[in-house]
Protein backbone atom coordinates (compact mmCIF):
# COMPACT_ATOMS: atom_id res chain seq x y z
CA UNK A 1 0.00 0.00 0.00
CA UNK A 2 1.04 3.05 -0.92
CA UNK A 3 -0.32 7.12 -0.15
CA UNK A 4 -1.79 8.22 -3.68
CA UNK A 5 -3.57 11.65 -2.25
CA UNK A 6 -2.96 14.10 0.15
CA UNK A 7 -5.33 16.68 -0.52
CA UNK A 8 -5.05 20.27 0.37
CA UNK A 9 -7.75 19.80 2.99
CA UNK A 10 -8.14 20.89 6.73
CA UNK A 11 -7.07 18.50 9.32
CA UNK A 12 -7.49 17.71 12.92
CA UNK A 13 -10.16 16.34 15.22
CA UNK A 14 -13.52 16.51 13.63
CA UNK A 15 -12.47 18.25 10.94
CA UNK A 16 -10.40 16.32 8.48
CA UNK A 17 -11.81 13.45 5.84
CA UNK A 18 -14.54 11.99 7.03
CA UNK A 19 -16.71 10.55 4.03
CA UNK A 20 -15.59 8.55 0.57
CA UNK A 21 -17.24 7.56 -2.40
CA UNK A 22 -16.49 5.85 -6.16
CA UNK A 23 -18.41 7.51 -8.61
CA UNK A 24 -20.02 4.34 -10.15
CA UNK A 25 -19.68 3.33 -14.25
CA UNK A 26 -21.86 5.28 -16.11
CA UNK A 27 -23.38 8.03 -13.40
CA UNK A 28 -21.05 10.64 -15.28
CA UNK A 29 -20.45 9.63 -18.74
CA UNK A 30 -24.28 8.39 -19.64
CA UNK A 31 -25.96 10.84 -21.82
CA UNK A 32 -29.20 11.25 -19.43
CA UNK A 33 -27.17 11.28 -17.10
CA UNK A 34 -29.44 12.53 -14.02
CA UNK A 35 -28.77 10.81 -10.77
CA UNK A 36 -27.28 13.00 -7.84
CA UNK A 37 -24.70 12.10 -4.89
CA UNK A 38 -25.89 12.31 -1.42
CA UNK A 39 -24.21 13.28 2.17
CA UNK A 40 -25.45 13.36 5.72
CA UNK A 41 -25.28 16.64 7.76
CA UNK A 42 -25.30 15.81 11.14
CA UNK A 43 -26.85 18.15 13.54
CA UNK A 44 -24.07 18.84 16.65
CA UNK A 45 -24.98 21.85 19.09
CA UNK A 46 -22.28 23.54 20.27
CA UNK A 47 -19.96 22.05 17.91
CA UNK A 48 -17.43 24.41 15.90
CA UNK A 49 -19.06 22.77 13.00
CA UNK A 50 -22.53 22.81 14.30
CA UNK A 51 -24.30 20.83 10.90
CA UNK A 52 -27.96 21.47 9.99
CA UNK A 53 -29.26 18.10 10.41
CA UNK A 54 -30.12 17.40 6.53
CA UNK A 55 -29.20 15.72 3.72
CA UNK A 56 -26.99 17.29 1.08
CA UNK A 57 -27.42 17.09 -2.37
CA UNK A 58 -25.69 17.52 -5.72
CA UNK A 59 -26.11 16.70 -9.23
CA UNK A 60 -24.28 14.50 -11.51
CA UNK A 61 -24.34 17.31 -14.14
CA UNK A 62 -22.93 20.01 -11.10
CA UNK A 63 -19.98 16.70 -10.54
CA UNK A 64 -19.77 16.71 -14.21
CA UNK A 65 -19.38 20.61 -14.48
CA UNK A 66 -16.53 20.25 -12.09
CA UNK A 67 -14.60 17.90 -13.81
CA UNK A 68 -15.50 14.59 -11.83
CA UNK A 69 -15.87 11.29 -14.21
CA UNK A 70 -16.89 7.90 -14.04
CA UNK A 71 -14.67 6.54 -11.20
CA UNK A 72 -12.98 9.15 -9.71
CA UNK A 73 -13.40 9.14 -5.67
CA UNK A 74 -14.71 11.90 -3.70
CA UNK A 75 -13.69 12.91 -0.28
CA UNK A 76 -15.49 14.95 2.16
CA UNK A 77 -14.26 16.97 5.27
CA UNK A 78 -16.48 16.17 8.32
CA UNK A 79 -15.99 20.27 9.76
CA UNK A 80 -17.64 21.89 6.84
CA UNK A 81 -18.05 19.41 3.92
CA UNK A 82 -15.00 20.65 1.10
CA UNK A 83 -15.01 18.15 -1.38
CA UNK A 84 -12.44 16.89 -3.98
CA UNK A 85 -12.53 14.09 -5.90
CA UNK A 86 -8.97 11.91 -6.40
CA UNK A 87 -8.06 10.45 -9.80
CA UNK A 88 -5.66 7.85 -10.69
CA UNK A 89 -5.41 7.30 -14.00
CA UNK A 90 -4.13 3.54 -15.18
CA UNK A 91 -0.02 4.13 -15.68
CA UNK A 92 0.44 7.83 -13.88
CA UNK A 93 2.67 8.04 -11.54
CA UNK A 94 0.80 10.48 -9.18
CA UNK A 95 -2.83 10.49 -8.55
CA UNK A 96 -4.73 14.08 -9.37
CA UNK A 97 -6.71 15.76 -6.74
CA UNK A 98 -9.56 18.78 -7.58
CA UNK A 99 -12.18 20.54 -5.84
CA UNK A 100 -15.41 20.02 -6.28
CA UNK A 101 -17.69 21.41 -4.00
CA UNK A 102 -18.29 23.18 -0.67
CA UNK A 103 -20.49 22.29 2.09
CA UNK A 104 -23.92 23.84 2.72
CA UNK A 105 -24.98 26.93 1.61
CA UNK A 106 -26.76 28.01 5.01
CA UNK A 107 -25.08 30.11 7.68
CA UNK A 108 -24.66 26.97 9.72
CA UNK A 109 -21.31 25.57 8.59
CA UNK A 110 -22.01 21.33 8.03
CA UNK A 111 -20.92 18.64 10.36
CA UNK A 112 -20.56 16.01 7.32
CA UNK A 113 -21.02 11.88 8.60
CA UNK A 114 -21.19 9.21 6.90
CA UNK A 115 -20.48 7.88 3.25
CA UNK A 116 -20.89 9.52 0.03
CA UNK A 117 -24.35 7.50 -1.63
CA UNK A 118 -24.81 7.76 -5.95
CA UNK A 119 -28.19 6.97 -6.68
CA UNK A 120 -29.63 7.32 -10.41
Amino acid sequence: MRVVSVPALPTGGDVGVESLGFVPPGFISSATASGAAYLADRGTPGNPFPGTDSVLRLSAQSLASAGVRDGDLLASTEGGGLTVAVRCDPGAADCVTFPVAHGPAASTVGHIEGRIVFLP
